[in-house]
């Protein structure tokens, strides 16, 4: 147990330097694309590293200090003060996270290079980057940790024998603060996210609301999400522990286990939020990831493979020639309309052309039906957002024609081309000609060449979104989320030891009166699969209402559409991996928690006793 907190750190330091590209890019030709987002966010995913780190290394670490209470508590009677003590601790994680992260970091950076190989010339600087901010967030983690637990294990001891005195004499319960100002700090952070308040300001208040926002999103919200997830999870498993009790014999396993659950016992709300944490940030992480990359590949699907318009087609304000004046583009020819839509070769779709005034020139954006994608995937434009007073693929909340200045919103997706809803827009412009094709076909140049297209305006515009986008599935969730959710089991693993330990006076006389060691076997599995299998749900819920809000954060439009795209990424989530994982965490916690009690089982009923005695259980 001693050791379990570094084993953490030097875990997720093998799993980050396997997941960063090799740093000699061998010649190949083989795709090098990360394993997971992570090797592309660089920083961004220093705090999230960090804050699951901090978790559960700080959590092995405190099952560890809990047994060595005493030597704190004398520590502190000899005069050494409890900041000192943490600040020890802290600095204590920080080396270790420094020593064993970055070594198992360069262990599964070099296991990485040496499976694909070595290439030519320099070395890869990205990779290189990669892998020192992975390090920092090892050590960020770990000083977390160790903090955390050394915070834990110190509070409640006192500086003098008078505060104590009076304390015992007057027992009231311990207002903690720091809730508080995580809600402080949580409340103006998801203010300012879903108004977007208070919008460009200059320095050095954009620098005081990044800091705000950065701590509010990856201190003050995960931790109190832990905190209200371990209290929830607590209720729920005494009242698991209630309906056991009454269902089961007095002498069978799940009434021993309801026993156990009903009890106190030190670090399981902190395995709860472990396993939760652990569990919530790669349910909402997948989603979110998924959801984009599904909205990348339709965007790309949706992309027209050539336009056939009556004026020319601006892309991001470039200009053109013949550039055409805002407003409504003058009608398309009907007899060209009606050759495409009677040419099998290609799949047509009408839209009005408007060229709008923004913020750097003009530029064009097509007004089409909402379903009229339909044809192409079944989706069509919904995952875009598309509706009233909606503009995607353009990032502009005004739009300007002329004089007049027409508000619309605007979502953070990908989208096939730059649109809005052409009803909202003839209900606000005025009717509009059908003034531009968007053709679809697998050789839409060769099938024009076939028309005598006149004075139309042909272009063919490049595909923004590529394939190959990260995509969370079942191997990249064991390769990261893995091994931090071994590192919850572990505190699980821990937190049954712990149990059994302090019961063992109780175990002991068990055994001697005759309870079998499976019985006492089952107790132990059961509980510990309970506390895993509760956790684990709590995290799928809370992940899973994080990542919808992330998504919903970049989307725009009324409730309907909104609503669509609520299931949509729900569909997108890797569910059948994630709970295969979380199976696999029970079923890990529950067997490794059996093992522990058969090893207890060894010794002898006086033996135990004997133990019992010696380590002053009660």
């Amino acid at each position: 147990m001693r050791r379990l907190a570094e084993i953490a750190v030097a875990v997720s330091g093998v799993t980050l330097g396997l997941a960063v590209e090799p740093v000699w890019m061998p010649d190949s030709g083989l795709d090098y694309s990360s394993l997971t987002s992570l090797t592309m966010l660089g920083p961004y995913a220093v705090p999230f590293i960090a804050v699951v780190l901090t978790t559960v290394a700080g959590t092995l670490r405190a099952a560890h200090l809990v047994t060595r209470r005493a030597e704190l508590a004398s520590r502190r009677a000899l005069g050494q003060s409890r900041g000192s003590l943490v600040r020890a601790e802290a600095l204590l994680g920080a080396t270790s996270g420094a020593a064993w992260g970055g070594a198992a970091l360069v262990a599964g950076s070099v296991v990485r290079q040496a499976s694909q190989g070595f290439g030519p010339g320099s070395p890869y600087w990205g990779a290189l980057g990669t892998l020192a901010w992975f390090w920092l967030a090892l050590v960020l983690g770990a000083a977390g940790g160790w903090l955390m637990a050394a915070a834990w294990a110190t509070r409640d001891t006192r500086d003098d024998a008078s505060a104590r005195r009076s304390v015992e004499s007057a027992p009231r319960a311990r207002r903690e603060r720091w809730p508080w100002a995580a809600g402080a700090l949580a409340l103006p952070t998801l203010a300012m996210s879903v108004t977007g308040w208070p919008g460009d300001v200059a320095m050095p208040w954009t620098l005081v609301l990044f800091l705000v926002s950065a701590l509010g999103y990856y201190v003050a919200v995960p931790a109190l999400l832990v905190r209200w997830g371990s209290r929830l999870g607590l209720a729920i498993l005494r009242g698991i522990a209630r309906v056991l009790d009454r269902a089961a014999s007095p002498a069978s396993a799940s009434s021993l286990a309801a026993d156990s659950l009903m009890r106190r016992t030190p670090l399981r709300g902190a395995a709860l939020g472990a396993i939760g944490l652990v569990v919530a940030v790669a349910t909402g992480a997948s989603l979110a990831l998924n959801a984009n990359t599904a909205r990348n590949a339709l965007a790309n699907e949706l992309a027209p493979d050539a336009i056939v318009a009556s004026v020319p087609v601006i892309e991001s304000g470039r200009p053109v020639a013949d550039q055409p004046s805002p407003g409504w583009a003058p009608a398309l020819d009907p007899v060209i309309i009606a050759e495409l839509e009677a040419d099998p070769a290609v799949v047509v779709v009408p839209a009005a052309v408007l060229t709008v005034g923004v913020d750097r020139g003009i530029d064009t954006v097509f007004a089409v039906d909402r379903d009229a994608l339909d044809g192409l995937d079944p989706r069509g434009l919904r995952p875009t957002y598309l509706d009233g007073a909606v503009a995607i693929g353009t990032g502009y909340d005004v739009l300007i024609i002329g004089d007049l200045q027409v508000a619309a919103d605007w979502p953070s997706v990908a989208a096939p081309f730059s649109g809005i809803d052409r009803d909202w827009a003839e209900g606000v412009l005025g009717d509009a000609p059908t003034s531009a094709m968007l053709i679809y076909g697998s050789d839409a140049a060769a099938a024009l060449a076939a028309h005598d297209l006149g004075s139309a305006v042909v272009s063919y515009p490049e595909r923004g979104y590529v394939e190959g986008d990260p995509w969370a599935d079942a191997s990249s969730l064991a390769l990261v989320a893995g091994p931090f959710l071994l590192g919850a089991v572990a505190i699980v693993v821990a937190l049954a030891a712990a149990s059994q330990r302090l019961r063992a006076r109780e175990h002991a006389t068990l055994v001697a009166l005759g309870a079998r060691a499976g019985t006492m076997r089952a107790a132990a599995a059961l509980e510990s699969g309970l506390v895993t299998a509760v956790g684990a749900a709590l995290g799928l819920a809370a992940g899973t209402a994080l990542g919808l809000g992330m998504s919903a954060l970049n989307g725009a439009g009324g409730w309907g559409v909104r609503l669509w795209n609520l299931g949509f990424d729900l569909a997108q989530a890797p569910w059948g991996a994630l709970i295969g994982l979380v199976a696999v965490a029970v079923a890990l916690a529950s067997g490794l928690a059996a093992l522990v009690r058969i090893r207890a089982d060894a010794s002898s009923p006086a033996e135990q006793l004997r133990e019992a005695e010696k380590d002053g259980v009660q």
